[in-house]
């Protein structure tokens, strides 16, 4: 362990790790599978290489986690216009949701615990059709490839489906916390143009029950999609706007497969920093999103993506790189870039 640069503190002060895992842990990861296949028994040696040789490490990355594209670049990385202006997968079509399927369409995909402390479970076949229906519905009412559509309800596996299915759509995500004021609320769904938002009548806290779609209307947002509990009843009309939709008025007949294919640098989401500093600032990832397999980092900026594997599932979440304050709306858990189930709980 290196010493303190500045010769303040010796190396017995510096805090040593709680835990290491040891050699069969660490060879059973992602990364160690990775650099195995790329011909690596050093990780720096093979985080110097993926420096190095952006091209190569991506078009691996591309490959290893199996992503799937209506047509596949012609490159992997243009830099003609300078490295500060990359163009990454050129002449690439794609719909990064499609990803999330390919496993057997009866394996486990989500894994949500309810408030009561039930267990729901969602197939990659079930969820992929209520992602269809949410992403057909959305088309049967206005939305358009690029427009935005927000997202201001709780984890749960509908809110996996809505946001894979608004993906689907050619539409962007728009995450917001279904903790925010009305106001809060309003900055945001303002700054991000949203034609739409799915939320929820109220949220259980504890012992207490929360309204949510009221601050919706507070915040004289637009049309909102209410997905009732349980979901299986649409709210009542004469509860909503004029205008507004229940969640079983909004889903689609029609289950048979959507995916309107994107070129890699549009917008997929809308997120935002907290706020605490002032306005929030909104952020725009791509279809060209990192991800973080078993501590493999791989950054994408201004945004990083992180997977973490907890009890064999794995939770999605991400942070800013650039600034300050943490990105609000916990990244939906799929499979398809790290393997195992998704997990959808929603926490205070």
């Amino acid at each position: 362990m290196p010493n303190d640069p500045t010769g303040d503190s010796s190396v017995d002060d510096i805090p040593q790790p709680i835990w290491l895992p040891d050699e069969q842990s660490i060879q059973s990861t992602h990364i160690a599978g990775a650099m195995k296949e790329c011909g690596f028994d050093s990780f720096v040696a093979f985080y110097e290489w993926s420096v190095a040789q952006p091209a190569e490490f991506w078009e691996y990355v591309v490959g290893a986690l199996d992503i799937r594209f209506d047509s596949p670049p012609r490159s992997i990385l243009d830099v003609s216009r300078g490295p500060t202006s990359p163009d990454w997968l050129v002449g690439a079509k794609l719909n990064i949701a499609e990803s999330c399927f390919s496993d057997a369409a009866e394996t486990c995909a989500v894994i949500e615990g309810t408030p009561d402390g039930s267990i729901r479970k969602f197939t990659h076949s079930q969820l992929r059709t209520l992602s269809n229906r949410v992403a057909r519905g959305l088309k049967t009412h206005g939305c358009q490839q690029g427009d935005a559509v927000a997202v201001f309800l709780p984890m749960t596996a509908e809110s996996v489906a809505i946001y894979l299915g608004i993906v689907l759509s050619g539409c962007t995500v728009v995450s917001i916390a279904d903790s925010f004021s009305a106001d809060e609320l309003r900055s945001r769904l303002h700054i991000s143009g949203a034609k739409a938002v799915f939320t929820v009548m109220s949220v259980r806290r504890g012992d207490r029950q929360l309204p949510v779609y009221e601050r919706v209307v507070a915040a004289d947002g637009p049309m909102a999609i209410v997905v009732n509990d349980p979901p299986n009843q649409s709210a009542a009309t004469g509860e909503l706007r004029p205008g507004d939709l229940g969640w079983l008025d909004l889903l689609s007949d029609d289950l048979s497969d959507i995916a309107v294919h994107c070129a890699p640098d549009e917008a997929m989401n809308i997120l935002f920093s907290s706020g605490t500093t002032g306005e929030p600032k909104a952020i725009r990832p791509v279809d060209l999103m990192s991800a973080w397999c078993d501590g493999a980092g791989i950054p994408l900026s201004p945004v990083t993506v992180r997977a973490q594997r907890s009890r064999g599932r794995w939770w999605l979440s991400s942070e800013k790189v650039r600034g300050t304050g943490k990105v609000q709306w916990p990244w939906v858990g799929v499979d398809r870039c790290c393997g195992g189930s998704g997990s959808a709980g929603d926490e205070d």
